[in-house]
């Protein structure tokens, strides 16, 4: 399977936080014959703490009988395998993120995400991924 994946430097926490705050395009993206991963900082709080966690969307894109491009969130059985394959990419790259916040100072009030972030009731975790 070919990988498409668009080159981007490994952010700094107080990037992804900003990143986060302005909604702009995703920290990167896989896709595989018509689906397609990005990935996703969220900013969440956590005992009055602001943390960052990662996530990633699926879709495919398809052209429709008038040649238009539409979304999906449907796959079918061959579709699958290209599925699981952007997810175990966006699933490498969300922890080699997580890794790199670790590394990386965050500004005042941010918590990174590799200290195992848990949030009751929405089943949100950002390291261990239970």
């Amino acid at each position: 399977m070919e990988q498409i994946s668009q080159a981007v430097q490994m952010p700094t926490a107080v990037q992804v936080q900003q990143q986060a705050q302005q909604k702009q395009k995703p920290l990167d993206k896989f896709s595989n014959s018509g689906v397609a991963t990005a990935i996703w900082p969220n900013q969440i709080m956590v005992n009055n703490q602001s943390k960052i966690i990662f996530k990633a969307t699926l879709q495919k894109r398809f052209k429709d009988k008038d040649g238009n491009w539409k979304n999906s969130n449907s796959y079918s059985k061959n579709e699958i395998k290209h599925a699981i394959y952007c997810l175990e990419k966006a699933y490498d790259k969300i922890i080699e993120l997580e890794n790199g916040l670790k590394n990386s100072a965050a500004p005042a009030g941010v918590v990174n995400t590799a200290d195992n972030v848990s949030v009751a009731g929405n089943g949100v975790t950002a390291a261990g991924y239970a």
